[in-house]
């Protein structure tokens, strides 16, 4: 997971905007569980090592003062100015603050001053200190956390958690989250009797209102009815949390660490899969880069050119480029197609219902992507597969087909459609297929894949993951298939 973060903080440097840098980030991360670790009484409770261990392999948000006990394993490190501690900060987070839209500027120039790093900030609507009512925890109107993905602010919260933390992990695309140090406390206490993390090595204590703690565990209760409705599995890792009791509690121990996955056997593929029999060889790859070496290697002498369905934001097509420029890989000269509606999703159809909900219009990302990568325009096809695809296939064979198209309609025109003109020996890489969360969120894609092979002898192969929670799957067409 640190692997992932860690690219993805270099690449924000590449977007100056908060909307840029946001929309880069969004789905990130699905499918995964985040673990967010805020700074409540409870936290101090749990082992460090026994705490870090179980989560060096997982994706990690911290709150805060929180960052002292996880700071080894955090992907993102959410803050604001105010119960400021310091911190010895890890190149490899990414740091997210949240500033006072009235004078976020005053705060960007404290945290310069500072010397902190900061990849990510966004202004957040302050209402009047004598009007509350009109927070996120008063009003409940949870939609509000989507706001960072359609605007540059958020609403007041009160506190990290409903500014920052969840809609950082709606953007991300996780819908398993485990909460720990989210404790509340005392609803018939004063906040001046509170005991917080933040009372210790801080120069300034500042406390929530009269009354907020208790408008704050209120809230929860229909928070929870929000997140199940969003079919978000969202669990407390304290018996001692105020947060309401709807919300499923579990205990550190519930946590499995890398150490006893070391222990266990590759995972089994999810069944479904009418054919799983046709998985006849593994190999383990370490990161992306990784897995399109290993499996593109094996085409150096397969002519054709490269064909990538479902362009997104072009992370496939870059691996690729910097390949071409490897000498140990002879793949150079070669034509790359890219094919995309650049207009999000197609509507899908019954064959790809699941608990992602997926909607018309989500994913879009513009075609000046591909253009700002050196793809010819002639090369760029815009447009829904069933449209364009047919009068614009490449003259040449293919010999890298990567289908990441999601949905059961657009799979099945690209088999249709492509799957003669890839050459023998040709790689054809499946995105969404057989592997754990994708097959769950795109069950269309997998059942119009099973269903073009089903009178087809072939082998598909899987490569296994490092981190043991993804698999992609890819086949060589060989001769005399039928």
């Amino acid at each position: 997971m640190k692997q992932l973060t860690k690219q993805l903080k270099q690449e924000l440097i590449n977007f100056d905007s908060i909307e840029e840098r946001l929309h880069f980030l969004k789905n990130k991360y699905e499918g995964e569980t985040a673990y967010i670790v805020t700074c409540g009484p409870s936290l101090a409770k749990h082992n460090v090592d026994e705490l870090n261990e179980r989560l060096k392999d997982k994706l990690v948000i911290s709150i805060k003062q929180g960052y002292n006990v996880v700071k080894d394993v955090a992907d993102f490190h959410l803050m604001n100015t105010y119960n400021f501690s310091p911190y010895t900060w890890k190149d490899d987070t990414i740091v997210y603050w949240s500033l006072s839209k009235s004078y976020a500027d005053e705060q960007l120039n404290r945290i310069i001053e500072m010397n902190a790093p900061i990849d990510l900030y966004i202004p957040v609507i302050n209402p009047p200190f004598l009007n509350s009512t009109q927070t996120t925890q008063a009003t409940c109107n949870w939609d509000d956390f989507y706001m960072m993905e359609t605007h540059t602010e958020v609403k007041h919260g009160v506190g990290m958690m409903y500014e920052l933390a969840i809609p950082l992990i709606l953007l991300l695309g996780c819908k398993n989250v485990v909460v720990m140090g989210w404790d509340l406390g005392d609803p018939n206490g004063k906040p001046e009797d509170l005991e917080h993390s933040y009372n210790h090595n801080v120069e300034k204590i500042t406390r929530p209102q009269e009354g907020e703690i208790a408008e704050t565990m209120r809230s929860t209760d229909s928070l929870f009815d929000w997140l199940k409705e969003k079919n978000i599995d969202f669990k407390i890792l304290s018996d001692e949390s105020y947060v309401s009791s709807k919300f499923d509690r579990m205990q550190l121990s519930d946590i499995s660490s890398e150490k006893q996955k070391e222990k266990q056997l590759l995972p089994k593929h999810p069944n479904t899969s009418k054919y799983p029999s046709r998985l006849f060889d593994s190999i383990k790859v370490g990161d992306w880069d990784d897995y399109f070496f290993k499996v593109i290697q094996n085409v150096n002498n397969v002519d054709g050119c490269f064909v990538e369905m479902g362009f997104g934001q072009g992370d496939s097509v870059g691996i690729i480029k910097k390949f071409m420029e490897d000498d140990s890989i002879d793949i150079k000269n070669r034509d790359i197609w890219v094919y995309d509606s650049f207009e999000g999703f197609p509507e899908p159809t019954k064959e790809d219902y699941s608990r992602r909900n997926v909607k018309k219009g989500e994913r879009t990302h513009p075609e000046s992507i591909a253009y700002n990568m050196g793809i010819p325009k002639n090369r760029v096809i815009k447009g829904w597969f069933e449209n364009t695809l047919i009068d614009n296939i490449p003259d040449e064979s293919i010999a890298v087909l990567h289908l990441d198209c999601d949905l059961y309609e657009s799979y099945k025109t690209c088999l249709n459609i492509l799957y003669d003109k890839v050459a023998e020996g040709g790689l054809i890489m499946f995105d969404e297929y057989m592997s754990n969360t994708q097959a769950t969120n795109f069950p269309g894609a997998v059942q119009a894949i099973d269903e073009f092979f089903s009178d087809k002898n072939v082998n598909i192969q899987v490569a296994q993951f490092d981190n043991e929670k993804v698999q992609k799957f890819y086949m060589y067409k060989e001769k005399n298939e039928l």
